[in-house]
């Protein structure tokens, strides 16, 4: 079947199905493909479709029909020619039918409208009549006023144009333009004002007015000339650094937490270095450093194995000397560095005291805590030129309970007061009594009874927990092996042919288990970890 329709139709081809024993079948998923006669053979279908199974009882079994929207949207062009194949399931198989060809036509024109929209009805002489219409379709409005002249005749004829419409460059609006050597002269007021102009050159300008406001950013560094920066500079008071004069009063200054708005009043009027004065680097006069709040002075040294403080004393003074609180205050407190650096480092010229403390009252003239880790609260050592000059001397107060020396140990391992001997059998701690003074109080030394005691309390008194949930470490305490023996002698235990676990104290919990296995020859029990 051969078809000839026009471009937008939609053309319909029909056919039927049969079983392989000939007897009509609906058959299953009936597709169609439309093919541009002429393509490359290799080229896809133009479009491609199901096709529409007829339902109706009156229609026999297998009967179909197909809908083909042939339209410039679906990739049709008038002038082709196309045919249609046809293919579905039935009985296992998918045989291809040819249902027919079409030949496309264009869309006819349409002389009784305009883009599907009839035209005007009213004509002159045959000749459709124009007329002007808004943007919403209103017609029959006038003319802009900026036709002025121009004459527009929609009754007969064509529309007429007055010859003064005509361009005249020798005038503008009937007023003359004058053109010589110098250039071309416009009458006054016959030229709009543009309030922007974009392009040309201005040679002069008399007076600006109604300039627009100048926003944020406007003028840049690019757009001012250099010349320009040197008056404005020629203007403002030279030097631009003061470097010499007095300046009286400097008003408008912030305010500091006195409410003081006079900067000069800040500084002090002395010579810097001398009494009152700034605190300059190089000789200074004698100063007290006071604070309400916190630490008077902090200092802080960042280079390796660099102080935060050196003090020299002079014959009998003492490089530093610190006068400890009447309520437990440390008269110094020095805390070490973390790589090598000391807290409070002195050295004796002499004979004065690389570091002196006396204490008042219960306060101690130097107090030395141990780092967190293996630093010394104190150490001292004795120069290596010395002959008889110690490390550290410390003598308490006749009159009163404050230690010549009192040490703090470190947390984990820094001794409060720690002695070291070098060589020649030196004592690494010596003490020396004085009077009816003891060398070391027997008394705050621990006896064999005393250390008994101890053990005896360790093994006898105290108690352990047993070990939690974990796996058990190789290296461990006693006390942590000798709880695992107990907790698995004591606790709830559990074997499977694959697995041992050990209870806590709840027999609910498993805190360690292992995997086991036999071959019929050898049990083996992995090593035990935790039971999570």
């Amino acid at each position: 079947m051969h078809q000839y329709a026009t471009l937008e139709d939609t053309v319909y081809f029909f056919f039927g199905a049969n079983d392989t024993s000939g007897s009509g079948a609906d058959g299953a998923t009936p597709v169609y493909d439309v093919r541009l006669g002429g393509a490359a053979a290799d080229a896809a279908p133009t479009l491609s479709g199901n096709a529409t199974l007829l339902a109706h009882a009156n229609y026999p079994a297998g009967a179909h029909e197909v809908a083909i929207a042939a339209t410039a949207a679906n990739g049709f062009a008038a002038g082709n020619t196309y045919g249609v194949f046809c293919t579905l399931l039935v009985d296992s198989q998918n045989p291809t039918g040819f249902v027919g060809s079409f030949k496309l036509a264009p869309v006819p024109a349409n002389v009784a409208q305009w883009l599907g929209t009839a035209p005007h009805a009213a004509t002159v002489n045959g000749v459709p009549v124009v007329q002007l219409h808004d943007s919403a379709g209103a017609g029959g409005i006038n003319a802009p006023a900026n036709f002025e002249d121009l004459a527009i005749v929609d009754t007969a004829g064509t529309v007429a144009v007055p010859t003064t419409q005509k361009v005249d460059v020798e005038t503008i609006k009937t007023k003359a333009v004058a053109v010589d050597a110098s250039g071309t002269t416009f009458p006054a007021g016959t030229i709009a004002n543009t309030t922007n102009i974009t392009g040309g050159v201005i040679t002069t300008v008399t007076t600006l007015t109604n300039l627009p406001a100048v926003t944020n950013d406007w003028l840049t560094g690019a757009g001012v000339k250099a010349d320009a920066v040197t008056k404005i500079q020629a203007g403002l008071a030279t030097p631009t650094n003061i470097t010499a004069g007095t300046i009286a009063t400097l008003t408008n200054a912030p305010a500091d937490s006195a409410g003081v708005t006079e900067i000069l009043t800040r500084i002090p009027d002395a010579t810097a270095g001398a009494a009152g004065g700034l605190v300059i680097c190089g000789t200074n006069a004698a100063m007290t450093i006071s604070s309400a709040t916190g630490d008077a002075l902090t200092l802080l040294s960042t280079a390796e194995a660099g102080c935060g403080l050196i003090a020299t004393g002079h014959g009998a003074g003492a490089g530093i000397k610190g006068v400890g609180g009447d309520a437990h205050g440390t008269g110094i407190l020095g805390y070490g560095g973390i790589d090598n650096g000391y807290g409070i480092a002195g050295v004796g010229l002499g004979t004065g005291s690389g570091i002196y403390g006396s204490a008042n009252g219960t306060g101690h003239g130097i107090r030395g805590m141990g780092g967190l880790t293996s630093g010394h609260g104190i150490f001292g050592g004795a120069a290596a030129t010395a002959t008889s000059g110690d490390g550290i001397r410390g003598t308490g107060a006749g009159n009163g309970t404050g230690s010549g020396i009192y040490g703090y140990g470190g947390s984990t391992g820094g001794a409060g007061i720690k002695g070291q001997a070098q060589a020649n059998n030196d004592a690494g701690l010596e003490c020396v009594k004085h009077g009816t003074g003891k060398d070391i109080d027997a008394d705050e030394l621990l006896t064999a009874a005393a250390v008994n005691t101890e053990v005896v309390d360790a093994l006898n008194v105290d108690t352990y927990a047993e070990p939690g949930q974990g796996a058990p470490a190789a290296t461990t305490s006693l006390v942590a092996k000798i709880g695992y023996l107990f907790k698995a002698w004591r606790n709830k235990s559990t074997q499977t042919a694959t697995e041992q676990k050990l209870y806590a104290d709840n027999e609910s919990t498993v805190d360690q288990k292992a995997t086991c296995s036999d071959d019929a020859t050898t049990f083996v029990r992995a090593e035990v970890g935790t039971g999570a």
